[in-house]
């Protein structure tokens, strides 16, 4: 390791003396020896230095590094080992595939050093080539992986895999002029503008910038572009600190938009920024106790359809029967509703059969319906001071009982508001 720690400084005293950025990569890595006589596999440590080059080079950068193994190599049959030293230069060239990863080629030559020469393994040159990725941890790490293949001018093979961590040094941004020429100008906040030039010298990196180098407000409200949230506002409006116009009642419609400016907190707006009518009745949702009043029906100042008189329920019986379906429940929750707003008002349930049977027996039938509709009610929690009922038997048909429909028909039972 003394080794690799020496040559290290020699390599990056070497190019620091250039005008270009650099970066330093400790390694660790993994030698598959393919025909290297009786030496096994080994891992091995080492360090590499690259020179990034200009754009008009072939190559992105030129790496010069030295590997040495970790612990000495052994001979398959023999109990002797070696150490193994590896230096070499290539040229780099990078493929970005995105802002975090950058694929790589290299190819170059080398130099093996075998300390304990045994079994035709000898100390030699060799060419490498190998290809890997380059994974930007922070704006200043990477961690690069790569495979190479060493191919030693005796005949003997190798496969590298190293693991690195590049670590950039230099100083970034203009290229020096020559001593000869001082520079007149520099741009110090890369933002395309020369200092001399530049009214807002400090502008983050990759800011749109006006030809003054400030930030652009494109929709000139006052807000630049960089935290301008509704870029394209019209000119005049006010806005807030996000670039936006104003929403004084805090509904989602901006004041411009809004006709009705002083909407209370929480309320349902519509594109107008006034309260919301659902159900198109006239009466906004947070006044509408009925708000799934069907279209063009007439209601009251609550939203709800006032209840004629008589209503029938629409609740339909089976012959000889005095039960209510449960899917008829729910036609009673109008009623009940209206009687909960109407302090005052009472109800009065008429029950009818069709005329099938004696009359006698039909009345009382009817009469039956109309306590099960009237239990219904008192379900509901209707007093039963508020609920009076009546049986008509087959006397008040809806319908002729001429058909079987017809007879259905006449199986009801109508409500009557009293107030």
């Amino acid at each position: 390791m003394k080794k690799i720690i020496i040559s290290s400084v020699i390599a990056a005293s070497v190019l620091l003396g250039n005008d270009y950025n650099y970066e330093v990569s400790p390694m660790f890595g993994y030698v598959d020896t393919k025909k290297n006589v009786d030496i096994d596999d080994h891992g091995v440590a080492g360090v590499s230095v690259s020179r990034n080059l200009d754009e008009s080079s072939t190559f992105d950068q030129i790496e010069l590094g030295l590997l040495q193994n970790i612990q000495s190599a052994d001979y398959e049959n023999s109990t002797e080992d070696t150490d193994i030293t590896r230096a070499f230069i290539n040229g780099v060239k990078e493929y970005k595939l995105n802002d975090k990863f950058k694929l790589y080629a290299l190819a170059g030559l080398g130099y093996e050093y075998i300390d304990n020469e045994k079994f035709n393994n000898d100390s030699g040159s060799f060419f490498n080539y190998g290809v890997g990725v380059k994974y930007a941890l922070t704006q200043t790490l990477s961690l690069k992986v790569d495979a190479r293949h060493l191919l030693k001018f005796d005949g003997d093979r190798n496969l590298l895999y190293t693991v690195g961590l590049a670590i950039p040094f230099g100083e970034k941004g203009v290229k020096m002029a020559p001593s000869s020429e001082p520079i007149v100008d520099a741009d110090d906040d890369n933002d395309g503008v020369l200092n001399s030039k530049d009214e807002c010298p400090t502008t983050a990196m990759g800011k749109k910038v006006d030809e003054q180098g400030c930030v652009l407000d494109n929709d000139n409200d006052g807000v630049v572009d960089s935290k301008d949230e509704c870029p394209n506002t019209p000119a005049g409006k006010v806005v807030n600190e996000k670039g936006c116009q104003l929403d004084s009642d805090n509904d989602g419609v901006i004041d411009s938009k809004d006709n009705c400016p002083t909407t209370p907190m929480g309320v349902k707006v519509n594109d107008m920024g006034c309260e919301s009518d659902s159900d198109n009745d006239g009466v906004v949702d947070s006044k509408d106790q009925c708000p799934t009043t069907l279209s063009n029906t007439k209601v009251d100042n609550d939203g709800c359809e006032p209840l004629d008189n008589p209503k029938d329920l629409g609740i339909v019986f089976e012959t000889n029967s005095a039960k209510i379906k449960s899917g008829d429940l729910v036609k009673f929750e109008q009623y009940v509703s209206y009687l909960n707003r109407v302090s005052n008002a009472r109800v009065i349930l008429e029950a009818h059969t069709d005329d099938i049977g004696d009359a006698n027996y039909n009345m009382g039938l009817s009469k039956r319906r109309a306590v099960s509709a009237k239990q219904q009610l008192l379900d509901l929690g209707v007093s039963a001071s508020r609920i009076e009922t009546i049986g008509y038997g087959e006397t008040k048909p809806k319908v002729p009982n001429d058909t079987a429909s017809n007879r259905a028909q006449n199986r009801r039972v109508t409500a009557r508001i009293l107030k």
